[in-house]
């Protein structure tokens, strides 16, 4: 079978660069009819584009890089393990690496970034889970970056989340790529040591300023929000060690949160970076069992 056929595009001249994209796969649903549904949804300047598959309708908005083959890579990937901005893993490079090494290429990169196969009909999230990607089951399936669309798209009342390190398809299926049990860790753990280790690499990083009111201190309380340029970085509040039991149970929550400031920053323009959330931090929590 060869590669999905471009059927459709929308969209202006940008009126403000996207940070994010907003992606969505629907079954069972020509590209002009996935396009009617998801017009309310698309942030005002942000090209879009519908793609015809064997299964459906792709939706890609905002910068989106698609292979030949059916390989898609969106967002901004960075070397840095500690996901800060610095070294960027360009589109290429991980469209490259996700044919390589399928879809363990989610553990192969830091940052907010997503991987998605349109011959697949799936979407891969990252272990970070800092963009989020949502699954809707009604009278079709739909998977996307966005649960309101993704709802409206299934013809369903409302999606769910998909776990980090998962990748969803089409077919209403997940499958773990990825997975760190910090369930057990987490209230056992001293989280003043960690917060100590992130605030060191953030500031080996640069100068960074706080973020003490506005709409993203707003939508994201729990976290430590700092800026410079077009970067924001968001760190949970972990000083206070006795904290790490409260801090476990709310872990949802937080990257509810996380998924709801990924979205704001990027209609901003600006690109949502979470360290705490990356796998160094995540291994420090699991090893500090013992």
């Amino acid at each position: 079978m060869g590669p999905p056929v471009d059927e459709n595009r929308a969209g202006s001249a940008r009126t403000r660069s996207a940070a994010g994209s907003l992606v969505a796969f629907v079954s069972g649903y020509s590209p002009a009819e996935a396009m009617s549904i998801a017009h309310q949804w698309l942030p005002l300047g942000w090209d879009a584009r519908t793609i015809r598959t064997s299964w459906g309708t792709a939706l890609l908005a905002g910068p989106v890089t698609a292979a030949d083959d059916g390989l898609i890579a969106f967002g901004t990937a960075v070397a840095d393990p500690w996901g800060l901005p610095g070294t960027e893993l360009g589109h290429g490079l991980i469209l490259e690496r996700f044919a390589r090494y399928g879809d363990h290429v989610l553990q192969l990169a830091a940052g907010p970034f997503v991987v998605g196969h349109l011959t697949r009909g799936c979407l891969g999230r990252a272990l970070n889970g800092i963009v989020p990607v949502f699954m809707a089951s009604g009278p079709r399936i739909a998977i996307g970056t966005h649960g309101a669309l993704t709802a409206a798209l299934a013809g369903a009342m409302s999606s769910r989340p998909v776990p980090p390190g998962c990748v969803a398809h089409i077919d209403g299926a997940t499958s773990r790529v990825a997975d760190i049990s910090v369930w057990e860790a987490l209230p056992r753990v001293t989280l003043s040591g960690l917060a100590r280790e992130l605030e060191y690499h953030i500031a080996r990083s640069g100068r960074w300023e706080r973020l003490r009111k506005g709409p993203f201190v707003r939508t994201a309380p729990e976290f430590i929000l700092l800026r410079r340029g077009t970067s924001i970085v968001a760190s949970p509040r972990l000083s206070d060690s006795r904290r790490s039991i409260r801090w476990a149970r709310d872990l949802a929550s937080h990257r509810f949160d996380l998924g709801r400031l990924w979205w704001q920053t990027s209609l901003q323009g600006m690109t949502l970076f979470a360290p705490a959330f990356e796998r160094p931090a995540l291994d420090t929590l699991t090893l500090a069992i013992g």
